[in-house]
């Protein structure tokens, strides 16, 4: 008995069925899944893009919540949202012009949006954002303007604290040569970590000279102190070594008790530049001489 069979036109002598299709190895198997697990997360990545008209660096921000330290999990809600919004904005990740939902913050946190507004407000009691109806949260742009109002505000307290140590002889706060061995080490693109540690550098010499008034406003600074300073750097990262350079001057002059000298450091040390200025919107600074 002939037991070919014929398949497709081709004979198979001996063969009673169709011969078997060869199965997929494992590895194939695990490629075509892969295959289909990142096609599926592509498009489900576009649609939540083009149905919130959400960025890519803000699905990235979202994604990292997830793993924040476990010291800032065991802060309170409204602190924990405050302190990763904060974060964000100053690090660009939420940039100048683009809203921020707090269903978007609440969904990515896992909490609820009543601490997520409270967030919101305490951020736009100091000018981080500006709450919208009905569009949300807008991250606001550091302007031109504000950068120089800043500095001269700056430059006024900071002038004082100078003057008051010099004359008086006011020790220098052994922090602040801590602070500027920490910022020798610091790599110079860690942008956020620098711009804590130069805020608190300045601040020991404003509370050195023991007037708490004067110290608490100079803190009420300190947001549009941190917008300002990491619009600036990353705007011109050339700044970091002149920044490094007048720190040791400046320590050096004060602990000198040479007001002339420290002053004339502080001067250029907050003195707007230019080529930054230049760069950011509502630019309305007087041209340099």
């Amino acid at each position: 008995m002939n037991h070919s069979r014929q398949v497709h036109g081709l004979t198979f002598p001996g063969a009673s069925r169709a011969p078997q299709r060869t199965r997929p190895s494992l590895l194939m198997r695990h490629v075509y899944v892969a295959n289909f697990l990142m096609s599926t997360a592509n498009s489900a990545w576009h649609h939540v893009e083009k149905e919130y008209g959400f960025r890519d660096d803000t699905l990235m921000a979202m994604i990292e919540l997830q793993d924040e330290p476990a010291e800032e999990r065991g802060r309170p809600t409204r602190e924990r949202v405050y302190l990763y919004v904060r974060e964000q904005i100053l690090r660009g990740r939420f940039v100048g012009g683009s809203f921020v939902e707090e269903e978007q913050i609440s969904s990515a946190l896992g909490v609820s949006r009543t601490p997520v507004r409270e967030a919101f407000h305490r951020l736009e009691a100091e000018r981080f954002i500006d709450l919208l109806p009905r569009r949300g949260a807008l991250v606001r742009q550091v302007t031109a303007q504000e950068l120089i109002d800043l500095y001269e505000a700056r430059r006024m307290i900071e002038s004082h604290a100078i003057s008051r140590i010099c004359r008086e002889e006011i020790p220098l706060p052994a922090e602040m040569g801590t602070i500027l061995a920490q910022l020798d080490e610091r790599p110079e693109g860690d942008y956020f970590g620098r711009i804590e540690l130069n805020r608190n550098f300045h601040f020991a010499m404003v509370a050195a000279v023991g007037n708490v008034v004067l110290s608490e406003l100079y803190q009420s600074l300190g947001a549009r102190q941190q917008r300002v300073a990491m619009t600036a750097i990353s705007t011109d990262p050339s700044r970091i070594a002149r920044i490094r350079k007048e720190h040791h001057a400046l320590i050096e002059a004060l602990s000198e008790y040479d007001e002339a000298k420290a002053l004339g450091i502080l001067e250029q040390h907050l003195r707007p530049i230019m080529g930054v200025l230049s760069q950011l919107p509502n630019r309305t600074a007087p041209e340099s001489p």
